[in-house]
């Protein structure tokens, strides 16, 4: 059973959508590393906001898989 953290780091743009992630960090899963990209591929974010208009931001998070 695999499990394990996988640290991605991307950009989010101003319309709140991820856009360039990448693995920064590997499960030493590819199917779990591929996995995390996928979801936050597919996700949409809040905007960073800076003087009253959003801006693309980098950011990085770590995406846990973990079986209980």
């Amino acid at each position: 059973m695999e499990q394990g953290t996988v640290g991605l780091e991307f950009l989010i743009t101003s319309e709140g959508r991820p856009r360039r992630v990448t693995v920064a960090k590997s499960s030493g899963f590819p199917l779990l590393d591929g996995a995390a990209v996928a979801a936050i591929t597919n996700a949409c974010f809040k905007p960073f906001e800076k003087d009253g208009k959003f801006v693309e931001q980098a950011t990085a998070l770590n995406f846990e898989w973990r079986l209980e």
